[in-house]
């Protein structure tokens, strides 16, 4: 057997497992094998791989661990993650909550998001695995990172957000400066307050100006401002303990206004209200939204 189909097999028994085992130290292990070795070109060629669901091949539905090098494995495996200085912060799909962190930092954390933090070395390190927080950061000699799986985000006496999307990581700075550093880029780029800008592996995107001067999902909504209703839509599932579906052809209708997201159906019947869709539910969980048929607008 080559080194290259052990690769390749490997990566299909550690996606195996990674369905079969879901707590704490064990899965965090299969998924970061999983993961570290899928960046590989050549697990990309595995049979039908473009086939798979997009989930799947993104692993959205999964603690994102790609971040982590097979050195962090140790301390998994050590039983260090127990420590008060590391552990696991978790939220479910809906869930908002906010913690505080043994140097006194600050973090909420949004909908569907798992951060691992490990405080007992000389930085102090959050990986966020997937989802979005909020960081307060307290003031310590010791340097403060936020790693993703596009890079780092350093912060420098800051209150800021890291959102970590399929594709990139977008941050957005409320107090102070924070800095980008893309995990294959020599440069890095510096967000002032009331910035936000989106970064991946290879690089930054151009700087936005902030619409807001606060995080609304702190407060259980969310805004639109000229926003496509699909995307809207697609925001507005993160926070749904089910699927919604929104046909392509909905694009076309623009969203301006700030929406509660403690009752996403209740959010869904006053957007019926002043658009022309219907909403469908086909069980309690799983809702559809298509274009009304013009006779019935």
């Amino acid at each position: 057997m080559t080194v290259n189909e052990l690769v390749l097999q490997l990566s299909a028994f550690g996606y195996f497992l990674l369905l079969l085992t879901r707590k704490s130290g064990i899965f965090l292990l299969v998924s970061a094998v999983y993961i570290s070795l899928k960046q590989f070109p050549l697990a990309r060629k595995w049979p039908n791989y473009n086939s798979w669901p997009s989930n799947l091949r993104n692993c959205t539905y999964y603690p994102n661990l790609g971040l982590f090098t097979l050195g962090n494995l140790s301390l998994i495996f050590s039983g260090l993650a127990g420590h008060p200085g590391r552990r696991e912060y978790v939220t479910a799909v809906g869930e908002i909550k906010t913690v505080t962190l043994s140097d006194g930092t600050v973090m909420s954390m949004n909908t569907d998001t798992s951060v691992y933090v490990d405080f007992e070395q000389s930085e102090r390190r959050l990986y966020l695995l997937k989802g979005e927080i909020m960081i307060s950061s307290a003031q310590d000699i010791k340097p403060f990172y936020v790693t993703t799986r596009d890079g780092k985000v350093v912060p420098i006496g800051t209150y800021f957000i890291v959102n970590q999307r399929e594709q990139e990581t977008i941050v957005s700075v409320y107090e102070g400066v924070v800095e980008l550093r893309p995990m294959r880029s020599i440069q890095f780029v510096q967000l002032k307050a009331m910035q936000q800008a989106a970064f991946n592996t290879k690089g930054t995107m151009p700087i936005q100006q902030l619409s807001t001067s606060r995080a609304l999902w702190l407060e259980h909504k969310i805004q639109a401002t000229n926003s496509k209703l699909t995307d809207f839509i697609i925001e507005l599932a993160r926070y749904h303990r089910g699927v919604i579906n929104v046909a392509p052809e909905l694009a076309k209708y623009k969203v301006t206004g700030i929406f509660s997201i403690t009752n996403i159906d209740k959010t869904l019947h006053h957007l019926s209200e002043i658009l022309p869709i219907e909403i469908t539910y086909y069980f309690k969980r799983w809702i559809y939204i298509k274009e009304k048929p013009k006779n019935l607008h």
